[in-house]
């Protein structure tokens, strides 16, 4: 750490600190250095140890802010912390049902993108940052934020509404502090010592901290992705005899009715392209004019074509596919849909009871049926 006085950067503007808890405020300083901390009526004075970290507390306080943390030393040196509100404070940790953010839910909540500023509830979200040598003394990034149209779309969804309901119900500042990661392992959260009996995973842990080991299996499993990915796209007919033109004919396609899951039919543990192929009509209100298409979530990644015209496309598994049809593309009869689905572990799937549908705010058609 630096041997200037330091604040960790969950103690910077914006904090939300626990009501009726004593408050925990550390940094580092010079070893030795004394440091000062004031909140209001509070003050508490500490030591930096020899390595140079101070842990200072101040006595517990009910709700209530804003205030103006100010934390000095012995040598004039002063960090002011603005805004801090003294409230509730949760933990939202887990996979991506935790960390999936507004901008993944904004179709079925719209009134949020116009959402009020409320400085009663505020967020911090520890970004992705692994390292294999040990944990982190610091976040290396962070911030607070509230609740405003410039950073509602970021907001944890399950967060966001979880601490509403709470602000409604108690009318105390929340704080969120969100460390969730999708698709991590909870092998990866935990110390060495808490792992102590996982022969497996410590051994692991070990290869993981060779820096050399780490960067060859990175680069390895790039490569390989990539190569995979460059060679199905050369050899795949449907690229290369463009059947995503509406002009192709299909009378020799199989039919199959979607969504489903591979693993049910003839394409069980198949790695790969497939294509599938839908003609559709539409009404006046619809026809010609911009549109959303919604075509729930499918395993692996996708292209998707409208009349030929490429609409979308997604890279991995997991987001809703969501794109736009521009206006002028579509009419009112014979138009075509087209899906590019790559299957990379065997496992493919476009997933039942979701929704497939195009839409504006006149009209929609449904999607699912025979392909």
């Amino acid at each position: 750490m630096s041997s200037k006085l330091t604040l960790p950067k969950l103690i910077s503007d914006g904090m939300v600190l626990q009501r009726r808890k004593r408050i925990h405020i550390w940094g580092w300083d010079e070893p030795g250095s004394k440091v000062d901390v004031r909140l209001d009526n509070l003050w508490a004075r500490g030591t930096a140890d020899k390595d140079g970290r101070f842990d200072i507390y101040l006595a517990a306080k009910e709700s209530g802010g804003p205030y103006e943390l100010l934390v000095s030393d012995d040598d004039d040196d002063e960090i002011a912390v603005k805004d801090v509100m003294i409230g509730i404070v949760w933990l939202a940790t887990g996979q991506s049902n935790m960390e999936l953010p507004i901008a993944r839910v904004k179709d079925r909540y719209p009134a949020l993108a116009d959402i009020e500023e409320n400085k009663g509830i505020r967020t911090f979200k520890i970004t992705e940052d692994t390292d294999f040598h040990g944990p982190l003394e610091e976040h290396r990034s962070g911030s607070w934020k509230h609740v405003e149209k410039s950073t509602i779309m970021d907001f944890s969804a399950t967060g966001y509404f979880f601490a509403a309901y709470l602000q409604k119900i108690t009318g105390q500042t929340v704080g969120m502090i969100n460390a969730s990661l999708g698709g991590s392992k909870i092998s990866s959260w935990l110390s060495k010592e808490m792992l102590e009996g996982y022969d497996e995973l410590l051994a692991e842990a070990s290869r993981y901290a060779d820096d050399d080991f780490r960067k060859s299996q990175a680069d390895k499993n790039v490569i390989n992705g990539t190569l995979w990915r460059e060679k199905l796209d050369r050899i795949d007919r449907g690229l290369s005899e463009k059947w995503m033109e509406p002009s192709i004919d299909v009378r020799s396609w199989k039919e199959m009715d979607i969504p489903v899951m591979f693993s049910d039919t003839e394409l069980a543990g198949m790695c790969g392209s497939v294509w599938f192929r839908r003609n559709f009509d539409l009404p006046k209100d619809l026809a010609g004019k911009s549109a959303r298409l919604f075509l729930g979530t499918m395993v692996d990644r996708d292209e998707v074509f409208v009349n030929g015209v490429r609409v979308g496309g997604t890279e991995y598994q997991y987001p809703p596919r969501k794109y736009d049809i521009p206006q002028g593309l579509t009419k009112e009869k014979d138009n075509t849909i087209v899906i590019r689905l790559c299957v990379e572990n065997g496992l493919g799937r476009i997933t039942p009871d979701k929704e497939y549908r195009i839409f504006n705010d006149e009209a929609q058609v449904r999607l699912d049926g025979t392909c």
